[in-house]
């Protein structure tokens, strides 16, 4: 059997191989775009991204950032908050998502934080069972509006 491994992602392979799997989860995304912004992100105290590995291989992610505000429903000041997660879907229901989850929170007790939080789209049903698996439980649902403002010059 081949050896399992969370990692932080902190090489240049590694930013490659998480940007891959970026494109996977967001298919809007360019991988460029996101190697970009994973140069300036990784630099960021307050931030990190965990792979998994099967051999040499990266099949899942996970991002954590730290935030003091802007958190629905959060009781503490410094709270750890899950930005995306993603398993391959043939690695999908071995825990490897829970594996990395894991990894990050306790990241997130090392940075003193006392609460993990996350959004899901209120349609993927899936991953709303996947954040209720690992304790999860819904503080609020949202629907955002948008509403374009007329140019004043066509009114």
């Amino acid at each position: 059997m081949t050896a399992t491994k969370v990692i932080a992602v902190k090489t240049k392979s590694d930013q490659r191989q998480l940007a891959q799997l970026q494109v996977a989860l967001w298919p809007e995304l360019a991988v460029l775009d996101i190697l970009g912004r994973l140069n300036i992100e990784l630099q960021n105290p307050k931030q990190r991204y965990f792979m998994i590995k099967i051999g040499q291989q990266a099949v899942g992610f996970c991002q954590f950032t730290l935030r003091h505000t802007g958190v629905v429903g959060a009781k503490t000041g410094l709270v750890a908050y899950l930005n995306g997660i993603y398993v391959q879907p043939g690695y999908r229901l071995q825990h490897l998502g829970t594996q990395l989850f894991n990894a990050g929170v306790t990241w997130a007790k090392a940075q003193g934080a006392g609460q993990v939080a996350s959004d899901v789209a209120w349609d993927n049903e899936i991953s709303q069972r996947f954040h209720e698996s690992l304790g999860f439980h819904v503080v609020a649902r949202l629907i955002h509006y948008l509403q374009d403002l007329e140019d004043e010059d066509n009114a």
